[in-house]
């Protein structure tokens, strides 16, 4: 409510992308979207082709807020007094819902669930979004806030801990991708003195109880980031445009990663083609299942860094990575292949069905 700027990023990132797609595509041409609603700033032109490739390659869902009542009253708080980003299930403070919620860290003994979602208790908007959540298959998404100028990526906390520390989640490394993605994108972020290469865990920071992010990646697999856009909130009007030309190159980097660079293909049944939507993907090293979309079709942003602290998280080589996708009657496939960083890579699965007699 109180940290309005993701608003406006975002309808100005909506205005341009549609703008790209409405001139179907022509995305080198050049010349920078007019905006109905927004206006254009210098540079934008330079984000024409790759908001084109992103309308006309991928599916993108912009929610310009989500505490319309916080916002007109400058609160944090919703109408209710209740603070939404400490509303949602949380791995940590509730019971689990049914052992099938409940996923293993590879790397420690951390038991991964959620609670149930009781629909009924959450605040409406929490409510909203959350059964929305649930419908849609999405890869990857920015949730954007303001107090800093950093790139945020789960976990939020550390179980039996209320200390600052870190926080590793199993898709730890792409995850750092997706923020480094960010941060590089973005004029000053990277060079942040208080937070190495304009990015941080969560839980490192300081910790918090039921958020947004570690619920949409446990619960939908969605590899959620938070951004910090800016240190001061509700900044003048006049401060908007440079707030959009400082983030709009971070915004489509991070797009990118999670598109264009990354693993991506379709579950198929061998015989039939049809798709197999209750298949279940893990990547080695990681050990997280995520799923594929009515279509068969998945997208996951990846790395080959395997430093769970530190290292170099901006992929600038292609790397290996192994695949494996179980789904019941069917017999498990592994594949190994390579990504590169700028164009991610394709490839699809083909499951052969187990006979009544368990043979193939």
């Amino acid at each position: 409510g109180d940290e309005p700027v993701g608003r406006e990023l975002i309808l100005r990132l909506a205005e341009l992308v549609c703008g790209a797609a409405n001139a179907d595509g022509l995305a080198t041409s050049g010349v920078a979207v007019s905006g109905d609603i927004t206006s254009p700033e210098p540079g934008d032109e330079r984000f024409v082709e790759t908001a084109a490739w992103l309308a006309l390659n991928a599916r993108l869902f912009f929610a310009p807020t989500l505490n319309p009542d916080g916002f007109a009253a400058r609160a944090r708080a919703n109408a209710r007094g209740v603070d939404l980003n400490r509303d949602w299930p949380d791995q940590y403070i509730s019971p689990a819902r049914s052992s099938s919620q409940t996923r293993q860290q590879s790397d420690t003994d951390l038991s991964i669930s959620l609670p149930a979602d009781a629909l009924e208790t959450r605040q409406p908007e929490t409510a909203a979004v959350l059964s929305w959540s649930r419908t849609v298959n999405v890869t990857g998404a920015l949730s954007f806030h303001e107090g800093a100028v950093v790139a945020n990526y789960p976990w939020d906390a550390k179980r039996n801990s209320k200390k600052a520390e870190y926080a590793r989640c199993p898709d730890d490394a792409a995850f750092r991708r997706l923020a480094r993605a960010y941060a590089d994108g973005h004029p000053t972020m990277h060079d942040s003195r208080e937070f190495k290469g304009g990015i941080t865990n969560g839980a490192k920071w300081y910790p918090l109880w039921g958020g947004m992010q570690d619920w949409h990646y446990i619960a939908t697999g969605t590899m959620s980031v938070t951004i910090e856009v800016n240190d001061l909130k509700f900044p003048k009007a006049s401060e908007l445009g440079r707030l959009w030309r400082e983030h709009r190159g971070g915004i489509f980097a991070a797009a990118t990663v999670a598109t264009r660079g990354a693993l991506r293909g379709f579950v198929l049944d061998a015989t039939t083609t049809e798709p197999i939507t209750n298949a279940a993907l893990t990547v080695k090293g990681v050990e997280f299942p995520f799923a594929p979309n009515a279509l068969g079709f998945f997208a996951r942003p990846v790395s080959g860094q395997r430093d769970p602290v530190g290292g170099d998280d901006a992929a600038t080589t292609p790397f290996l990575v192994t695949v494996t996708a179980t789904a019941p009657g069917y017999v498990a496939d592994e594949k190994t292949v390579t990504v590169d960083p700028l164009d991610g890579t394709d490839l699809v699965f083909e499951m052969v069905r187990v006979d009544a007699n368990g043979w193939r």
